[in-house]
């Protein structure tokens, strides 16, 4: 498990949250709260947050492209300090 860990760490970059608009930090916020439905209107705020690294966005054939997410790995793991500091910054 520990390999794997360190595999994963090394394997991609950082969240770079520095450069998230007001939509995209509120939107950050909600899916750490919970799952968050993917819409028209909240799609530029979740392309936002994958431009950052930190969630990645997939396709599913019931909703088509760009219709789920999921965390990256470091977005995950960081996403609590993320959000602190989207906090601060917005």
């Amino acid at each position: 498990r520990e390999e794997e860990e360190l595999i994963e760490r090394e394997r991609y970059e950082s969240p770079d949250s520095s450069g998230l608009s007001v939509s995209a930090r509120d939107l950050l916020r909600r899916i750490i709260s919970g799952r968050v439905e993917i819409t028209t209107e909240n799609m530029p705020a979740f392309r936002e947050l994958a431009a950052a690294r930190i969630i990645i966005l997939g396709h599913s054939f019931a909703g088509g492209r760009e219709s789920i997410y999921r965390w990256t790995y470091w977005g995950h793991r960081q996403r609590f300090q993320i959000a602190g500091s989207a906090r601060a910054t917005g």
